[in-house]
C-alpha cells in the first residue's frame, strides 16, 4: 500500500504532466515488481511518519503540582519522504526520471498535522504527552489522501533544566492510518508489428489508471532527549528506537483499450501478450504486505523561540535504516 499510494503521490505530483507513453511499451512485469518494492521500502519508511507532534523542546516541561502548573497545548505541521530508492523503480517501469526536488529531500514529500498536548506529573518528575491528527479525504487536481494519526507518550527526568541540561527517558506509542490514490490521465503506446487482430501494429491505451496505496502501522519506541533552556531559545537533540508492525495494500489498476476505445476481452490480451512478448495485464495489480518486528532508529534535532508564554518549535529529523528525512514547525502555548 504504501509504496503505491507513495507512488500515486509521487505520479499525481510530480509526473502527471509527463505520463504519456507514447510510443514506448510499459513492462508489466516490471511495474508488478516496483509496487513490490514500494510497499516493502515505503511501509518501513512511514512509521516514522507517525512519530511527529510529540517531540517539544523541553526534555521535561516541570511539574503539575505548582505555582504555575505546569501543561501546555499545541499544533505542529511538517512532512516526512518516502526515500528514492522506494519508488525509483515505479519510476523506471513508467519510463520516468524522479524529480530534482525529490533527489534533492531523498525522497518524496508527504506532509502531516497534529494537534498535541503535555501536562507535567507530580511527586516525580515525569510528563505525559498525548496528540492526534485526522485529516477527511481531500482531492487536490486528481489526488486524494486521508489519514488518522494518533499516539502518546510518558518522560521522566533523569536530570533537570539548570545548571546541567535537562535529560529525559521516555516511551511511546504511535498509530497511523493512511489512503493515497491518484487518478492520471491514460497513457497511449504503441507494440509495433504486431496486433491481437492479425497484422499490423497495435495502438493502445490504459484507460481510468488509478494508483492507490493504504497503510496502518503501530509503533512502540523507547526515546531520550536533552535540552538547555537559554531564556529566548531551548536546543535540543533527541534519539529513539523503535519497533513497529505494518500493513499495506497498493494497486494499480486501469482498463486495456485500443484506439477506438474498446476494452480489450481477456482473449485479446492473451493474444496480444504472446505475439509481442510483453506481460499485459487486463486490468491492473494488487500487492499486499503484512510485517511486524521491524526495528528503526530516529534522530532529530532543533531549537524553540520563547515568547513568554508561547514557544515556536523548529526540528528536523532522520531515520534509519529507511534512510527518509522529515521536519516539522510546531507553536504551543506552555505553561
Amino acid at each position: 500500500m504504501s509504496r503505491f499510494r507513495t507512488a500515486c503521490l509521487a505520479l499525481a505530483v510530480v509526473l502527471a504532466p509527463a505520463l504519456p507513453l507514447s510510443a514506448q511499451i510499459p513492462d508489466f512485469s516490471s511495474l508488478m515488481n516496483s509496487v513490490s518494492t514500494l510497499a516493502d521500502k515505503a511501509g518501513e519508511a512511514l512509521p516514522s511518519a507517525s512519530s511527529m507532534g510529540l517531540d517539544w523542546s523541553d526534555a521535561w516541561i516541570g511539574s503539575l503540582v505548582g505555582i504555575p502548573p505546569h501543561f501546555g497545548l499545541g499544533l505542529s505541521t511538517g512532512f516526512t519522504t518516502i526515500p528514492t530508492d522506494a519508488l525509483q523503480p515505479l519510476f523506471n517501469a513508467m519510463g520516468n526520471a524522479l524529480p530534482s526536488y525529490a533527489t534533492a529531500l531523498g525522497g518524496v514529500p508527504l506532509p502531516m498535522y497534529t494537534v498535541n498536548a503535555r501536562i507535567g506529573g507530580f511527586l516525580l518528575p515525569f510528563d505525559v504527552g498525548l496528540k492526534l491528527g485526522y485529516m477527511p479525504t481531500m482531492t487536490v487536481s486528481n489526488l486524494g489522501l486521508n489519514y488518522l494519526m494518533a499516539g502518546g507518550d510518558i518522560r521522566y527526568a533523569l536530570l533537570q533544566d539548570g545548571i546541567t541540561p535537562g535529560l529525559s527517558l521516555g516511551f511511546g506509542v504511535n498509530y497511523i492510518q493512511a489512503n493515497l490514490s491518484y487518478a492520471f490521465s491514460s497513457p497511449s503506446f504503441t507494440v509495433s508489428g504486431t496486433s491481437y487482430t492479425g497484422t499490423g501494429n497495435s495502438v493502445l491505451q490504459i484507460a481510468n489508471p488509478t494508483a492507490s496505496l493504504g497503510l496502518q502501522s503501530l509503533s512502540y519506541e523507547l526515546k531520550a532527549e536533552v535540552s538547555k533552556n537559554l531564556l529566548i531559545v531551548t536546543p535540543y537533540a533527541g534519539a529513539a528506537v523503535s519497533l513497529s508492525s505494518i500493513n499495506v495494500n497498493a494497486a494499480f489498476n486501469g482498463t486495456l483499450e485500443d484506439s477506438s476505445g474498446a476494452v480489450l476481452t481477456p482473449t485479446e490480451i492473451n493474444q496480444l501478450s504472446a505475439l509481442s512478448g510483453v506481460n499485459f495485464s487486463s486490468n491492473g495489480i494488487t500487492q499486499g504486505l503484512s510485517k511486524t518486528g521491524i526495528y528503526g532508529f530516529r534522530l532529530w534535532g532543533g531549537t524553540s523561540i520563547n515568547i513568554v508564554l508561547f514557544k515556536i518549535d523548529l526540528k528536523a529529523f532522520y531515520t534509519l535504516p529507511s534512510g527518509n528525512l522529515g521536519a516539522e514547525l510546531g507553536a504551543r502555548f506552555q505553561m
